[in-house]
């Protein structure tokens, strides 16, 4: 008898506990840095710190720097800047010293230029085909983003103080479907998401508003509007990254369950290339300093 109710109470579980596993599709697994591990070393390989500003258009051999091999990079580097307990200023300042000569990626240090391709999705884009003028407006994240505390903290920013920002990479997968409740017993099928974005902010307060404009002719504004990417020419400033979480719970009206992961990059934007990706045009070339 003490077997047959054992045996009934695990088949109680097995039927009302908690069904999130139930709903899990096999073919979208939990995303895993590790996941991005053989696309930041081919990056590694192809970026380059050889680029020639009097370019007129970007080579096909050019890669950007990977914002996720450059993030794992910074951050071992930037726990390395923390001033032990023990340590005199004079032995800091020469280790601190070391530490700027450290190559990152290839033959670049932390102080090094880098350059980091935008998403551009957002942008206000239109052509003006009496002038021959296409003009464009970017901007990130509705004007800007509240920083995590450690930048706000390094920063001296109120606790509501934005910066502006650019949006490198995001990366959305389906973790899980599962059925939620509320407490009135409605149900839902919940679907459970993990995004992963990272983001470069501006510690030189440019406008968060970015307006320009340049000339070309209609045929080639044609090909051109569609295909309008950004490189961003940065050097990086202290504490260099950072990283926060956001969560929104599932509710009735919008049943899904999303955590996203935020990747900062903190610094100061020394020029931007506005450039056609399909043909490497370069269109306008922007110095912010």
């Amino acid at each position: 008898m003490k077997i047959n109710i054992f045996l009934i109470l695990m088949m109680f579980f097995v039927c009302f506990g908690k069904n999130k596993d139930i709903y899990v599709l096999d073919s979208e697994k939990k995303p895993n840095k590790n996941d991005y591990a053989k696309e930041s070393v081919d990056n590694e390989k192809k970026s380059t710190a050889e680029i020639d500003f009097n370019w007129t258009a970007i080579p096909n051999y050019f890669q950007p720097h990977s914002p996720i091999d450059l993030y794992e990079k910074c951050k071992k580097i930037s726990l390395e800047y923390e001033k032990g307990e023990y340590e005199t200023t004079n032995e800091y300042n020469k280790r601190i010293q070391l530490i700027s000569n450290k190559k990152l990626i290839n033959n670049l240090t932390i102080d090094s230029l880098f350059i980091l391709r935008v998403n551009i999705d957002s942008w206000d884009i239109k052509y003006d085909a009496d002038q021959e003028v296409l003009s464009y407006r970017m901007w990130s994240e509705e004007f800007g983003v509240k920083p995590p505390y450690e930048i706000r903290e390094k920063l001296n920013l109120d606790y509501d103080s934005q910066l502006s920002c650019f949006e490198l990479l995001s990366d959305e997968k389906i973790i899980n479907y599962y059925k939620g409740s509320n407490a009135f017993g409605v149900e839902k099928s919940i679907v459970e998401k993990e995004i992963n974005k990272y983001i470069f902010l501006l510690n030189n307060r440019v406008s968060t508003l970015f307006n320009y404009q340049f000339k070309i002719n209609v045929t080639e504004a044609k090909l051109a509007k569609d295909n309008l990417s950004l490189l961003l020419f940065i050097k990086l400033k202290l504490p260099y990254v950072s990283s926060d979480i956001e969560y929104h719970r599932p509710t009735i009206t919008e049943p899904k369950d999303i955590k996203t992961y935020l990747y900062y990059f903190l610094g100061d934007v020394e020029m931007f290339w506005i450039y056609n990706n399909s043909t490497g045009s370069i269109y306008q070339k922007i110095n912010i300093r």
